[in-house]
């Protein structure tokens, strides 16, 4: 149980710290707050790992596994951003959704797990929910030029890269099992990856900017986010990919809590979220269940 809880409390916080980064985008970019997240995230956890992480518990194959992990979330980051623009935000969520099954998918092939049908059927569950609930989230409008095979891939392509990105977490932690360094190497490597590219392109340098504004919007979730990050590595440390991380995915239902209790304004309750929250919560059941 102490898995399933750690995911629960891991998607608690994501979802609160999601909720502040939207509100903070009515006054910067996208991938400002994703750097700025990711250099809190960068500098606490180095700070942690200093602290609390044995110097001579470093195990190399599991650093190499965290930092890949790094550079698998810092791509996805980036592809579902092009995904939204061609897409649009509700399309794009939906199919990003999908991202659990890959995860498990590939935890049956390369780590060799076997989820029971209860975990499967939850899983879907909490994924027909967070659909719905994205959905209503984010509106449905997508311009015609998205109805394109490449459009279409794009946020398949970031579903893909973060199932992946969640194997090799799990392959880390089985290597290395200290998750705040793992945690803390994650953080670099996106960063590494975020400062290279933006070095290599003149437009992403000025999306990227980080000034004092964008700071002051974006340290709090990027604190939260934090947590909830660490929450999420524990989870794995002492739990299968295949019941994490759907339980991960549950984001959005605190999504619609904190939407609801932050900003209000800018959300509607309907129908669709309703039913969502529901179908979310039969599927968490079913996997804590079985």
């Amino acid at each position: 149980m102490l898995s399933e809880l750690l995911a629960l409390l891991g998607a608690f916080f994501f979802g609160l710290g999601l909720v502040l980064v939207r509100r903070g985008l009515e006054e910067s970019s996208f991938l400002s707050a994703t750097v700025i997240t990711n250099l809190i995230g960068t500098i606490v956890f180095c700070i942690l790992s200093l602290l609390l992480v044995p110097l001579n518990s470093v195990n190399p194959v599991g650093i190499v596994f965290f930092a890949l992990a790094g550079l698998f979330v810092g791509f996805t980051m980036l592809i579902y951003f092009k995904g939204m623009e061609m897409l649009g935000a509700s399309m794009n969520a939906s199919i990003f959704a999908t991202n659990p099954l890959f995860s498990s998918l590939l935890a049956v092939f390369i780590l060799g797990e076997r989820p029971s049908l209860g975990i499967w059927a939850g899983m879907i569950c909490i994924i027909c929910g967070i659909i719905l609930i994205q959905r209503n989230t984010h509106g449905t409008s997508v311009n015609s030029a998205s109805q394109t095979r490449i459009g279409l891939a794009l946020p398949l392509s970031s579903a893909l890269f973060s199932g992946f990105g969640s194997i090799l977490r799990k392959m880390g932690l089985n290597a290395y099992n200290e998750p705040i360094a793992g945690v803390a190497i994650a953080y670099m490597a996106s960063l590494c990856l975020y400062t290279l590219l933006s070095g290599l392109s003149t437009t992403m340098r000025r999306s990227m900017s980080v000034s004092r504004q964008s700071l002051q919007l974006f340290w709090k979730p990027g604190l939260i986010l934090c947590v909830g990050y660490l929450c999420f590595y524990y989870a794995l440390r002492y739990g299968d990919v295949s019941l994490v991380v759907p339980l991960m995915n549950i984001e959005p239902f605190f999504v619609f809590i904190f939407a609801y209790i932050l900003i209000r304004e800018l959300e509607k309750i309907t129908y669709k979220l309703v039913i969502g929250t529901l179908i979310i919560v039969a599927g968490v059941s079913l996997i804590t269940i079985f």
